[in-house]
């Protein structure tokens, strides 16, 4: 637990220093790193890291990096040109190199990047810098709150077959330190930084946040029982590789920066 605690500080450190010191390419770049970490992760999980199946590695590394720091417009012609250049590496190598590789490395890239690149795109918003912080809390927070509340009293689990050590109590925990998050991030922008805070649409947000976070956490636990192993890395001490830690915050970034749309939550004067 101890190595837990001291490495989440560590992160959170480096978080608000790339968040509030350095412009939003910074983000975008920190970002692209952690994306191509996890990325790494998930591929070599999978045994996607086998010297035949490379090609396909690339096409998807290629294929998240120009869809990170792309645009709109390069979206679906990147998603293209990386479906044909994998089936073409296939086709050519069809003995080594099969559909599910090829489903494999497509899925695995959009999994990682797409939805990771939802935290550069809330950090060029209004008051971006607070609102990134609201995937954070959304995520880290819930995460942290679940897993201090499951250990000291949860009972119920929550769903064994996919994640034994969770609990319905923890569940709770996370949801209520989540809200406490945003709570004190609306209180941030309305006495810090001047702005109108939406109180409803705050709580909403918090709420929502609360349970996408921990179907985030599930969903890497899925992977994880399938393929038989108990974390994707160990370059974080206590939590295991960055996936195992950004887990939930792939759920959360696009649900956060999408319902932020709908329902903002400050209103810059």
């Amino acid at each position: 637990m101890a190595k837990r605690i001291i490495s989440g500080i560590i992160g959170m450190f480096m978080l608000v220093w790339v968040l509030v010191f350095l412009p939003p390419i910074a983000t975008a770049i920190a970002i692209g790193i952690i994306a191509a970490v996890a990325l790494y992760e998930l591929y070599n999980s999978t045994g996607m890291l086998d010297k035949t199946k490379i090609p396909i590695v690339i096409v998807g590394y290629a294929m998240g990096e120009f869809i990170m720091f792309g645009t709109n417009k390069t979206f679906l012609p990147v998603l293209c040109a990386g479906i044909i250049l994998m089936f073409t590496f296939a086709v050519f190598n069809h003995k080594e190199i099969k559909f599910a590789d090829c489903a494999k490395g497509f899925f695995a890239a959009l999994y990682v990047f797409a939805l990771m690149m939802h935290i550069t795109l809330t950090r060029m918003l209004d008051g971006g810098i607070l609102l990134t912080f609201g995937i954070f809390i959304g995520s880290f927070i819930t995460d942290t709150g679940a897993y201090f509340v499951g250990s000291l009293f949860g009972k119920n689990k929550l769903n064994p077959e996919i994640s034994p050590k969770k609990t319905v109590e923890g569940a709770l925990g996370g949801a209520i330190a989540g809200n406490i998050g945003f709570v004190i991030l609306g209180i941030i922008g309305m006495k810090g930084f001047g702005y109108y805070v939406n109180w409803t649409n705050l709580l909403i947000i918090g709420t929502l946040l609360a349970v996408i976070s921990q179907f985030g956490d599930l969903a890497a636990s899925l992977i994880k029982r399938e393929i038989g192993i108990k974390d994707f890395g160990n370059i974080m001490p206590g939590h295991g590789g960055i996936m195992d830690r950004f887990d939930s915050v792939l759920f959360v970034a696009p649900v956060f920066y999408y319902m932020n749309m709908l329902l903002p939550i400050f209103v810059i004067k």
